[in-house]
């Protein structure tokens, strides 16, 4: 017969996700392997960071070749992300999640990195600890920026404003003094201060 051992037979064990593999409490692969079991019952266990232990008891017997154990299922949480600007977009973990209010249900446990971004406002970004069967909660205040547009009479022209290349209008900065540098072909490079305040700031050259 295949595969077959005194007393019992080889049998492949695995499980999706990559988790750790127990036989009978002893840990014997990640993922998947073939071992040597005697026939009778055998209690299999696979377990996984962050994830609820999947276990079950099978009865192997000569026609057993293969055991199938039920991926662990992840554990989560809730959470609820508010700020002072309504229609902020939220980003999790470095992918696009809602705008803010957001609710987010089964996100798993653990360290989450949450980032906020808006149009006239500057970003902000904190790290969350979401737990299981708790509704966290985090509000993030984020700070208003003023508008600044810079008008000239040159049709091709290059701005920089404090060493950052400015190519769409208009650009939002804190309430603050900004050096500014301007160049065209055919021109001499212009070097000046701006004082950004509260409001529509419009500056020509």
């Amino acid at each position: 017969p295949l595969d077959l051992v005194e007393n019992g037979r080889a049998v492949t064990v695995r499980s999706d996700g990559n988790p750790l593999i127990y036989v009978d409490g002893a840990l014997v692969a990640r993922g998947e392997t073939t071992i040597d079991l005697a026939y009778g019952a055998h209690a299999f266990r696979a377990e996984r960071s962050g994830c609820v232990p999947s276990e079950m008891l099978v009865m192997v017997t000569s026609d057993t070749e293969q055991v199938v154990i039920p991926a662990p299922e992840t554990i989560t949480g809730v959470l609820a992300v508010n700020s002072n600007v309504e229609g902020a977009e939220v980003d999790i973990d470095g992918k696009l999640a809602g705008k803010t209010p957001l609710n987010i249900k089964n996100l798993p446990v653990g360290d989450h990195y949450v980032y906020l971004s808006a149009e006239g406002y500057a970003a902000c970004s904190r790290m969350v600890t979401v737990e299981q069967d708790v509704d966290t909660e985090l509000t993030m205040e984020m700070e208003k920026l003023e508008p600044v547009s810079i008008r000239t009479n040159v049709s091709s022209w290059e701005v920089t404003i404090d060493k950052e290349r400015v190519s769409e209008y208009p650009v939002y900065l804190r309430k603050g003094t900004y050096p500014v540098s301007i160049t065209a072909q055919g021109y001499k490079p212009l070097k000046k201060t701006m004082v950004v305040k509260e409001g529509n700031n419009v500056y020509g050259v």
